[in-house]
């Protein structure tokens, strides 16, 4: 959770491009990747910003 918590002076959140994709396991709906892009070009200049989040098996398992 803390991981993703974002702030953004000055630009509000209505004014950005945003993208969020999921993608999970077909058999165990396990979630996979966890991918957002954010992106604003206005008047106040130019942001980007891209996150890739890939979760592991963990024990081997």
């Amino acid at each position: 959770e803390n991981q993703y918590r974002l702030k953004l002076s000055n630009i509000d959140f209505s004014e950005l491009d945003k993208e969020l994709t999921l993608e999970f396991e077909k058999d165990t709906f396990y979630l996979k990747n966890l991918k957002f892009n954010l992106s604003y070009d206005g008047s106040r200049g130019k942001i980007k910003m891209d996150n890739v989040t890939v979760f592991s098996k963990h024990n081997g398992k």
